[in-house]
C-alpha cells in the first residue's frame, strides 16, 4: 500500500513507502532508479506505515515519517535509522528547502520544529486547541502553513502564529506552495481546494469544488498547473 512519494531533486530517483501488509513491523521503502526502469532497492528498517517521504537537497539521503506517527528517520538510500521519537503523533511532516529544519504537526494541536543542525534539537509552538493535520514550508524557509482538524489554516513566522485563515469547514488534508511562493494550495475533506495569494491574504482565494474529497495537491515545476488526488466518495448520477 502506498501512501508516499518523492522524487530526488535532480529527477533521477523515485522514493516510495506505505503499508507492508505481510510484515507491518519489518516495513520497507522502495527507490525506483528513474533512468533505469530495472533498478530499484528496498531499505529496511521501518515500522508500521511510512509517510511523508523527503529528500534532502543534496539528494543522497531522506527523511520519512513511520511507526503511526511516532518516529522520524533518516535514511542514507541504504540504511535507515530513528533520529526523532515523538510520544504525541505527528500527523504530517515537511523539511525546509535548504535541508535545515523540520516541521511536524502534532495530534495535541502542537507545531514541533527540530533544528537537524544541532542535533534535532526540539522547538514547540502552540497553534490549535484541536489535532493539527497538514503543514508546508514556504520555499524561502520563513514562513510555515498549518492546517486543523477544523478546517481552519494558520501562517506561522519564526515561532509564532501571525494569522489564521478560515473557510474550510472540515479537516484541511493538504498544503503546498507553487515553486515561486507566491500562491498556496490547501485541500480538505470539505470537498475544495482553495488557492491562496499569500501577498494578499485580505482577499478570498480562489475555491474549487468540482471534485470529491481531496487527498493531495501539488503544482507542475513551472507552476502553470495545480494537480489534485481525490479519493472518490460521491456518487455519480446514472
Amino acid at each position: 500500500l502506498v501512501y508516499a512519494l518523492d522524487t530526488s531533486p535532480d529527477g533521477n530517483l523515485l522514493a516510495a513507502g506505505g503499508l507492508y501488509p505481510t510484515n507491518s513491523q519489518a516495513n520497507f521503502i522502495e527507490i525506483y532508479d528513474l533512468l533505469n526502469n530495472s533498478q530499484r532497492k528496498k531499505i529496511y528498517g521501518f515500522k508500521y506505515d511510512v509517510n511523508d517521504i523527503h529528500f534532502m537537497p543534496d539528494g543522497r539521503g531522506l527523511y520519512a515519517r513511520d511507526n503511526s506517527g511516532h518516529s522520524i528517520k533518516y535514511s542514507d538510500l541504504s540504511t535507515a535509522r530513528e533520529v526523532i521519537t515523538s510520544n504525541v503523533k505527528i500527523l504530517s511532516l515537511d523539511l525546509n528547502a535548504n535541508g535545515t529544519m523540520l516541521a511536524g504537526a502534532g495530534d495535541d494541536g502542537n507545531l514541533y520544529l527540530w533544528d537537524i543542525g544541532k542535533g534535532y534539537a526540539a522547538t514547540t509552538v502552540k497553534v490549535s486547541k484541536v489535532s493539527l493535520s497538514a503543514l508546508t514550508f514556504a520555499p524561502d524557509g520563513k514562513q510555515l502553513v498549518v492546517g486543523d482538524r477544523n478546517g481552519i489554516l494558520y501562517i506561522v513566522n519564526n515561532g509564532l502564529v501571525v494569522r489564521d485563515l478560515p473557510g474550510h469547514s472540515s479537516q484541511v488534508e493538504d498544503i503546498r506552495f507553487n515553486h515561486a511562493g507566491t500562491f498556496f494550495a490547501s485541500a480538505s475533506k470539505d470537498y475544495q481546494v482553495r488557492l491562496w495569494n499569500i501577498r494578499s491574504l485580505n482577499y478570498q482565494p480562489v475555491v474549487l469544488s468540482d471534485h470529491d474529497w481531496v487527498w493531495s495537491v501539488t503544482f507542475t515545476p513551472d507552476d502553470s498547473q495545480l494537480m489534485v488526488g481525490i479519493n472518490s466518495v460521491r456518487q455519480t448520477p446514472q
